[in-house]
């Protein structure tokens, strides 16, 4: 669920995020977007959403990435506290 809004609503992504600069940002550009949409200028609105919803799909895909890698580092880990298996 959380993809949808990183690639239909950026700003609302990074404000559930608290990432703050990157909210701003994406909130005058979409700001921009509706200006533009409002005026039928509708490839500069679809060229400023395009650039918010991959910099927050970005951001994502790497938060996802890096809770599988602590995920996997403590499965390991485990592991390699156990005693070993005798056969």
């Amino acid at each position: 669920m959380i993809y949808l809004v990183a690639i239909f609503i950026p700003p609302l992504y990074f404000l559930l995020k608290k990432k703050w600069l990157a909210f701003i940002g994406s909130m005058i550009a979409f700001f921009f977007a509706f200006i533009f949409a409002v005026m039928f200028l509708i490839p500069v609105t679809l060229i400023l959403w395009a650039l918010c919803s991959v910099v927050a799909v970005w951001d994502l895909r790497k938060r996802v990435m890096h809770e599988n890698a602590e995920v996997l580092a403590t499965e390991i880990a485990e592991k390699m506290h156990q005693p070993p298996v005798a056969k």
